[in-house]
């Protein structure tokens, strides 16, 4: 069976529909005016996906953590780390490189995003 159903396929055989093609291809693709839009899994199947996310975010902080990349003073001064790499950001133009901004980068992610 194939595992797209369309969103008019869907409003009429419902749930019925979801479960047969579900059932057959491990997941099912619905589209709306032939273009994929959504994706349906089996719970199973979904759940074992996040773990796999979250087990990579571990394996990500426990990397972060032994090359030191990291931060201990608590969220006040992780605020102001990070609304002051913003504000660096915003003062020069989008064309100019940001040599005159810190180069140091920590474990944080968002601290990441704006030093680039």
């Amino acid at each position: 069976m194939d595992m797209t159903i369309s969103a008019n396929d869907l409003k009429v055989k419902g749930v019925t529909l979801i479960d047969s093609v579900v059932d057959e291809n491990q997941g099912a693709i619905i589209t709306v005016r032939g273009v994929e839009k959504y994706i349906v899994l089996k719970i199973s199947d979904y759940n074992k996906i996040r773990e796999m996310e979250l087990e990579l975010a571990i394996q990500e902080s426990k990397k972060d953590i032994e090359t030191g990349r990291f931060h201990t003073d608590g969220v006040d001064e992780h605020i102001k780390r990070i609304t002051n790499r913003r504000v660096r950001k915003l003062q020069f133009s989008e064309h100019e490189p940001l040599k005159n901004a810190t180069a140091s980068r920590r474990s944080c992610r968002t601290c990441e995003e704006t030093d680039r």
